[in-house]
């Protein structure tokens, strides 16, 4: 259920992306007034999701007591919010918390094959490569918010130096496939643009370049020009 959970919100992340884009053909949707609108959406959003975690906790709509326990919110909370914002704050802040735990332990870790493993895909490092896996080092402030960001692996394995790593390599990455998609014929690249952006954005909340569901997606554009090119021909002899 959360992996198609997941999918779907990627599949509207792209499909966001491709309408705008589109739109900003005809139109310039980036105006004061479309902000204002979508910043509405997103504090409704919000405030329905909390709402929504607590019916599916099995309590009422309006009982935020799960949420104070596992969001651990205390009396620095301002009043004037409710409390069905806990939920979408705690989805926001506990993979940066959980980043920061894991570099306090990990700063002075150094293991260079497995910060080079942390950017391949795990598709392809399970089949070839026989290691243990470095998310069996991961410290966590609740077990019930594992989200790490996709910076973590690279943390474990190198420190602060695998952080920097990491954010380099995808910056490098990110930038390769744009200009490629930019200058190929065959490409379709504002599809390719809204991919990476999904996969940039995911990476607030795992490794996006070795999740199996993402990571094969920027090998898939770099060799769709190709595939592309191919044509089967059929004998009818």
């Amino acid at each position: 259920l959360m992996f198609h959970k997941g999918v779907l919100a990627f599949n509207i992340f792209i499909i966001i992306n491709l309408a705008i884009a589109k739109g900003n053909e005809k139109y310039n949707l980036i105006t004061r007034k479309n902000i204002l609108v979508a910043m509405i959406v997103v504090i409704l959003l919000l405030y329905l999701n909390g709402g929504l975690t607590n019916l599916r906790s099995g309590i009422s709509w309006n009982d935020n007591s799960l949420a104070q326990s596992v969001c651990r919110i205390n009396k620095k909370w301002p009043s004037w919010i409710p409390l069905h914002y806990s939920w979408g704050y705690t989805y926001f802040i506990s993979p940066l918390s959980n980043l920061s735990l894991n570099i306090s332990y990990h700063k002075a870790s150094a293991d260079f094959d497995a910060l080079l493993l942390s950017v391949l895909p795990q598709l392809f490092v399970k089949r070839v490569f026989v290691s243990s896996s470095v998310t069996e080092g991961i410290f966590l402030y609740t077990p019930i918010l594992n989200a790490c960001t996709g910076f973590i692996e690279s943390v474990i394995s190198y420190g602060y130096i695998g952080l920097w790593f990491y954010f380099i390599y995808f910056f490098i990455f990110v930038i390769f496939i744009i200009n490629l998609s930019h200058k190929e014929k065959n490409s379709l690249p504002t599809l390719n643009y809204s991919i990476m952006s999904m996969m940039v954005v995911a990476l607030f909340f795992f490794n996006s370049l070795k999740t199996s569901a993402t990571a094969l997606l920027p090998y898939i554009i770099l060799l769709y020009p190709k595939f592309k090119s191919i044509k089967f021909c059929w004998n009818k002899r």
